[in-house]
């Protein structure tokens, strides 16, 4: 975006809570899983006069200040600061069950040399749906957390969406 692309994005939960990517303003975005209207967004932006230009440089306009490697880090430090200011929590940890990624694993290969034979081999997971590779999808949590993850997400979405009032 720094050098004036433009995002054509899907509309992921965490999107309008990030605040980096405004459709219409610096990106175009579409329904998650939704190949047609993602190639729709790409014609658009070659079919439709100014839409290009005007997106690109305000992309470029949107990378300044918290979007730079300074600002970046800075967001980061002061994320951290937060957390480290929050009491500690003590209690037992949920066990989560792992489940065997693939055929070696299944074959009782350990999961890291398994990823290394893959890639010796060239091989990738293939995922499948919306989302898949992130860890809400890896079966690597119990659906408890899934959920509990979920619903933080659309909370924060909707706080978003509503309109600030000033007084």
């Amino acid at each position: 975006m720094a050098h004036g692309v433009v995002p054509v994005i899907s509309r992921f939960v965490g999107l309008t809570v990030e605040g980096q990517f405004i459709e219409q303003t610096n990106a175009l975005t579409f329904p998650v899983g939704d190949v047609r209207a993602a190639a729709a967004c790409v014609r658009r932006l070659l079919a439709e006069p100014g839409l290009l230009r005007r997106l690109s440089e305000n992309a470029m306009q949107s990378q300044r200040g918290r979007y730079t490697f300074e600002g970046a880090t800075r967001a980061w430090a002061e994320a951290f600061e937060r957390c480290l200011m929050q009491p500690a929590r003590t209690g037992d940890l949920p066990r989560v069950p792992f489940s065997p990624d693939g055929r070696l694993t299944r074959a009782g290969i350990p999961p890291w040399l398994a990823q290394r034979v893959r890639n010796l081999l060239g091989r990738r997971c293939d995922h499948t749906d919306p989302g898949s590779e992130w860890p809400t999808r890896s079966g690597r949590m119990t659906p408890e957390a899934d959920d509990s993850i979920r619903r933080f997400g659309a909370s924060l979405e909707a706080a978003c969406a509503e309109p600030t009032v000033l007084g």
